[in-house]
């Protein structure tokens, strides 16, 4: 007897919270596989290609014939003049981009759109005026070369693929040793963010400036980055990885991350496409899950009972005069892990799913799996067919 009232106890606490949660974030509800702008989703491939963090030009290029015989509508590039250097610090011309990317130039990418990836890297202090001036200028002349090309646009991965990048995305608290130690030395905000972030090992702090302080930074400096980006190509479509992901509030350190994405925003001409992109992995793959993801990261991330309860002295919040704004510029968009996501049945659900939830772009990634040149001709055959009747 008391098993069977522990059961339902269970069973009620669940579906409490389940309907809490559709409640919380609405029904969505509108024509599958459609965008906000009434065209269709778009399925990109993203792709690692010899080492790279995404497939070369020179690779492009030669096997382009291939790509349009795939259920894609473009592709992301890597690029050896751009992807690990336009946030390294140094400069980076208008003349290496394009001698780089000319190739494609010849041949006929009127119906494949093709974005240019930029990895998240540490420039310099963030109250170094002269690097971050360079940086914009570096992504000011790749938006010229994307525009000069008919390219669609950008994408910044803000996961850190090294300490650098990490120091891009975290704020550096003081460890609790730090604090033992010293406990005199930390005002209270510095304890309370470091019982908060309690995970974060590596992260940036110009000891000569508050967290706040390091917010408003780095959202004005990525607003000044999107302006260049916009005044060299006023129609372009940026794509964030990870800008806000779902729940984003709970125990996440990179803090930068949004400050980041909330300049770009901040930043963007009206005719810029910005759009967040969030990993859907195995365990976030139910209906429920990108229900949740959309809505949290178009309306509930900007709503006042959540921004209002958090203290922005050690936690990032959207300033309210810009939470009405939010809503109306981002768009949302989906990242599909193939290597966490095994199995074509799943890969191809997961898929249908974000093209339902989707502002206008699904992005299929693969660390693995060769989607142009497959060394399993068979099981990619299997997958290409389920991912296209999925699209239908």
């Amino acid at each position: 007897m008391k098993n069977f009232i522990f059961y339902i106890f269970i069973l009620l606490v669940f579906s409490i919270w389940y309907l809490l949660s559709i409640d919380y974030f609405g029904i969505y509800e509108r024509e599958q596989v459609k965008s906000v702008d009434g065209d269709r989703v778009k399925l990109i491939l993203h792709q690692a290609d010899r080492g790279k963090s995404a497939i070369s030009v020179d690779y492009f290029v030669k096997h382009f014939e291939k790509f349009r015989e795939e259920p894609f509508n473009g592709t992301i590039l890597a690029g050896e003049s751009f992807t690990d250097t336009i946030l390294g610090g140094g400069d980076v011309s208008y003349i290496d981009i394009m001698e780089e990317l000319k190739p494609i130039a010849d041949l006929n990418i009127s119906h494949s759109e093709i974005f240019l990836l930029v990895n998240i890297d540490f420039a310099g202090d963030l109250w170094d005026i002269p690097v971050w001036s360079r940086v914009a200028k570096n992504f000011a002349n790749l938006a010229k070369v994307a525009d000069e090309l008919n390219l669609k646009g950008i994408v910044l991965d803000s996961n850190p693929k090294n300490d650098r990048g990490k120091m891009m995305v975290n704020f550096k608290f003081p460890s609790k040793g730090d604090i033992r130690r010293e406990p005199d030395s930390y005002e209270a905000w510095e304890i309370e963010g470091a019982k908060f972030y309690r995970s974060v090992k590596i992260g940036y702090r110009n000891p000569n400036y508050t967290f706040s302080d390091h917010i408003k930074r780095v959202t004005q400096i990525f607003r000044k980055i999107m302006v260049s980006i916009s005044t060299n190509y006023p129609d372009i479509t940026f794509m964030v990885y990870s800008g806000v992901d779902l729940n984003s509030h709970k125990r996440v350190a990179n803090v930068y991350q949004k400050a980041l994405f909330l300049g770009l925003q901040k930043g963007a001409g009206d005719s810029v496409k910005l759009y967040d992109m969030a990993y859907i992995y195995s365990k976030s793959r139910k209906e429920m899950h990108f229900q949740n993801s959309y809505f949290w990261r178009k309306y509930g991330v900007a709503e006042d009972r959540y921004n209002d309860e958090l203290n922005g002295s050690w936690q990032w919040k959207i300033p309210r005069s810009d939470r009405e704004e939010w809503t109306k510029r981002v768009k949302v968009g989906f990242i599909i892990d193939t290597d966490r996501l095994r199995g074509s049945r799943g890969i191809a659900s997961a898929i249908k799913r974000a093209f339902i939830y989707s502002d206008g772009y699904v992005v299929l990634f693969s660390n693995r799996d060769n989607w142009i040149v497959p060394k399993n001709r068979r099981r990619m055959d299997t997958l290409q067919r389920r991912v296209e009747k999925a699209l239908r």
